[in-house]
């Protein structure tokens, strides 16, 4: 997975630790994906799930950077997020 290690954990650190890898690839595919598709996960460990929508593609400083919102379920209590992410020379996604 292409995203940056302290940007994944950025990201996922409402997801519980087992839930992780499924959060995240929902983010990776929304990332690489159509901006405005909703990208769905849910854990099969529990009943943690959640979601990733890229809601915007721009260029910033010659790299290309998508907004984004996120919600996560955990505990049946919803969390959300949303901020932005670039893809830079190194092909990592980090977020802002």
């Amino acid at each position: 997975m292409l995203l940056g290690a302290i940007a994944g954990y950025a990201l996922t650190n409402d997801v519980d630790c087992n839930d992780r890898e499924y959060a995240e690839r929902s983010y990776y595919q929304g990332l690489q994906g159509p901006v405005g598709r909703r990208y769905a996960w849910r854990s099969e460990q529990d009943s943690d799930y959640g979601s990733f929508t890229p809601t915007r593609e721009y260029r910033r400083d010659g790299y290309t950077c998508r907004d984004f919102s996120a919600i996560t379920y955990r505990d049946g209590r919803p969390m959300r997020r949303s901020g932005s992410a670039c893809r830079y020379e190194d092909g990592n996604w980090y977020f802002h």
